[in-house]
């Protein structure tokens, strides 16, 4: 199986279990998203964030839910450590929580701090 982006999210937890490789609509936009910001391009984001997002899931919650990687990183929390504000600007504007934090409790701001990126 191939992994699944997001930790919680019902539908991939649904594919899971019945062995599909594949991300639910909103983990598959949410993760082209997510590889385009690791390369600095923000078209992805704008486009998720656009309000095209999955029924039954709210934009907030795939914000804010963990993805499955070493850090298990919100898109807040990968963007402050990597120095993206423009990408942390339009995640906070577009519903993300300033309190999400990832799988060892860090927060944004901790880790922006933490890895001096303060523009974040």
């Amino acid at each position: 199986n191939a992994p699944h982006l997001l930790q919680g999210c019902q539908a991939c937890a649904l594919e899971r279990r019945f062995g599909s490789p594949l991300h639910c609509p909103g983990c598959r936009r949410l993760l082209a998203a997510a590889n385009e910001l690791a390369v600095g391009n923000l078209t992805a984001l704008r486009a998720f964030l656009s309000g095209r997002r999955t029924r039954g899931t709210s934009l907030a919650a795939q914000l804010d839910a963990r993805h499955d990687t070493e850090k298990q990183d919100t898109l807040l929390t990968w963007a402050a450590r990597h120095g993206q504000a423009e990408a942390v600007r339009l995640l906070l504007e577009g519903g993300a929580s300033v309190g999400a934090t990832t799988g060892g409790g860090a927060s944004a701001l901790y880790i922006a701090c933490q890895e001096g990126q303060l523009e974040c």
